[in-house]
């Protein structure tokens, strides 16, 4: 079984599952929000008046997460050990999306006006981030630490990604390399949604994208 989720605070809605339509619930996501939605649905599959309770085996609870939802994957098997195994797509290193790469000046304008604003690149939306973002990362540096989180797991894991990631360079692949060399490693000549496009107008999956669906699901028949 295979169980697609949206976070509760990413700006969607149920009527609107994949437009940015709730932008305050957008301005007040963070990582430890992100975390523990991955943590309810893990529950939820745990519930014993589940109707499709019989088609879960509860013993074999993979998470597969894309670019920051690969973080927040990785962040949420190192917590929970009710996950058996991790695949990842483009994933970030470091939870600092998407002010690590912001001036000193920019983060204390933030920090003095409460909000900030990013661009949409598919949309042109601008997107409010109110700072508690970036206090709940301060608070909680030590449980966001990537790298310590992937070290202390003893799970399966396939990392997958994008020579030319335009998002997430492949500097950040390489990092995972030296963190966890016991886990499967696939790179691919392509970009960082393997070809994908939003919204998607073709009738086929592209080839870099099939490569790797291909290869993920070859390494959980293997693992599991």
């Amino acid at each position: 079984m295979f169980i697609k989720m949206n976070l509760s605070h990413n700006g969607t809605n149920i009527t609107h599952p994949e437009d940015f339509v709730d932008l305050e619930a957008y301005s007040q996501n963070n990582y430890s929000k992100e975390i523990d939605d991955v943590k309810t649905v893990i529950t939820y599959l745990h519930d014993e008046s589940l109707p499709f309770k019989n088609e879960i085996d509860l013993d074999k609870i993979i998470l597969l997460g894309h670019s920051r939802g690969g973080g927040i994957a990785i962040l949420t098997a190192a917590e929970d050990d009710r996950v058996k195994g991790l695949l990842t797509w483009a994933s970030v290193s470091e939870c600092k999306t998407p002010w690590g790469k912001w001036s000193e000046t920019r983060i204390s304008k933030w920090r003095e006006t409460g909000i900030e604003y990013i661009e949409n690149k598919r949309t042109k939306q601008l997107l409010p981030l109110h700072f508690q973002l970036y206090e709940d990362y301060q608070k909680n540096e030590k449980r966001f630490n990537i790298e310590g989180a992937i070290k202390r797991l003893n799970i399966p894991i396939l990392m997958a990604h994008g020579l030319n990631d335009e998002a997430v360079f492949f500097d950040e692949f390489l990092k995972f390399q030296k963190w966890k060399p016991q886990a499967t490693f696939i790179q691919v000549e392509s970009n960082h949604t393997f070809g994908r496009v939003h919204p998607n107008h073709q009738n086929e999956i592209p080839e870099p994208c099939r490569y790797v669906i291909q290869k993920s699901i070859q390494f959980l028949n293997q693992c599991f």
